[in-house]
């Protein structure tokens, strides 16, 4: 079609081995084609399509919002500091050790979610993988929130009269994770609305 002048080429996969190329062109139009280079013209077909592209974008940004790699680093940082304080702490031993063990799993967490995002950059995601990549999301909030609690337990058990600088860089950690903002939850249902607009309007562009 050497008249169209492509704006962007995508790649959608909705299952391995199920791929598509989307290309928009300027005049706003969308062209579907399969792998064989045919176009797509059914009515559910393209609806599927566009709401994979419109879940591909929205688990890519809320991966980009969550800023995982900067939540491992301080969560190793904090990991670092609660074992040195230990030792010195026997009255809040056990929730130092909570805070610890949870710390830990949001680790754990954070890393799946990281490794799984990463294959991303090695074949597109197909509605599989990204139910897979919401999954590890959630995940990591939720170990993010267990974290939380742990801290305020924490933090309430930290005699407020002593000063010494092992309690006060302490309670500095605990006031500073307190204020920081939690993992976002990725909102199956909320995304799924605008998924819905987003391939009705997909679906008529392919058309026009």
């Amino acid at each position: 079609m050497p008249e169209l002048t492509p704006e962007s080429v995508q790649v959608v996969e909705l299952a391995r081995g199920e791929t598509y190329v989307v290309v928009r062109v300027r005049n706003a139009g969308v062209i579907v084609l399969d792998r064989l280079g045919r176009l797509v013209r059914t009515r559910d077909r393209l609806l599927a399509i566009g709401r994979h592209v419109r879940a591909v974008e929205q688990v890519a940004r809320a991966f980009e919002q969550a800023k995982l790699p900067r939540r491992l680093e301080h969560a190793q940082l904090s990991l670092a500091l609660l074992v040195r304080l230990v030792p010195s702490r026997p009255h809040e031993a056990p929730s130092l050790d909570a805070a610890t063990s949870a710390l830990r799993s949001l680790e754990l967490a954070i890393d799946a979610a990281l490794a799984h995002a990463a294959r991303w950059r090695e074949a597109p995601p197909t509605e599989r993988t990204l139910r897979r990549s919401i999954t590890l999301l959630n995940d990591a909030a939720a170990a993010d929130r267990a974290v939380v609690r742990t801290i305020r337990e924490l933090g309430a058990l930290l005699p407020p009269e002593k000063a010494d600088p092992p309690t006060q860089k302490l309670r500095r950690w605990v006031l500073a994770r307190l204020a920081g903002p939690d993992i976002p939850y990725f909102i199956v249902e909320l995304a799924a609305a605008e998924q819905d607009l987003y391939a009705a309007r997909f679906r008529k562009a392919s058309q026009a």
